[in-house]
């Protein structure tokens, strides 16, 4: 018995001191939005050769109509040169992420502005014997896992390594917000080159 607890203990002292010493990071919160007071994340002006502002909308709902199964709802704001979305997003790993997505059209180019909009409602859990509280939508942002600006964490990964899940989420959020922008721009591009009449649809 004592034997085996002597086993246990070590290999508790050894778990900690190592993870202990793990080399640490940081990560900023100015390296994950644009504009930190306006929530923005990332935006990007592109420009095309000879597309008039009608074509350039249905080039983009045509993305949107194959990248959300649910794009009519997914769609909360159209007029004549603005298109608002706002979809979900697991990227983050710590709680699903609302973003909202304004894109606004002029004759040959298009700005897409990614904003963060907060968390998606997460219901409370129970299990064994542990409580864990629901979460309303709209309460977090990713920035408010930033103190003072920065997460210093451990780099080796770990269940217990929470700071290093928030910091690499934060990460993986803006990679994410990134590529759906070259996504777009990559969509009409190559839709335009390929002189594919974009075409509106009405079963979106």
């Amino acid at each position: 018995m004592k034997k085996i607890s002597f086993i246990l203990l070590s290999f508790v002292f050894l778990h900690t001191t190592t993870f202990g010493q793990a080399p640490k990071d940081t990560a900023y919160v100015k390296d994950i939005y644009l504009d930190l007071d306006n929530n923005i994340v990332n935006q990007k002006v592109m420009e095309f050769d000879s597309i008039s502002v009608t074509d350039l909308m249905l080039y983009f709902e045509n993305w949107g109509g194959q990248n959300f199964r649910n794009y009519s709802e997914v769609r909360t704001s159209k007029t004549e040169n603005q298109i608002i979305l706002k979809y979900i997003t697991s990227s983050f790993g710590i709680l699903d992420m609302y973003v909202q997505m304004v894109v606004e059209f002029k004759p040959n180019k298009m700005r897409v502005k990614l904003v963060d909009e907060g968390n998606v409602f997460q219901p409370g859990t129970y299990s064994s014997g542990v409580s864990t509280p629901a979460i309303q939508s709209y309460t977090y942002k990713v920035k408010d896992y930033f103190q003072d600006g920065i997460i210093i964490y451990k780099i080796a990964p770990g269940a217990w390594n929470i700071k290093e899940k928030q910091a690499s989420g934060a990460k993986n959020y803006k990679s994410s917000c990134d590529a759906t922008l070259l996504e777009v721009e990559s969509f009409i591009r190559t839709s335009k080159e390929k002189k594919e009449v974009p075409a509106e649809k009405s079963d979106w």
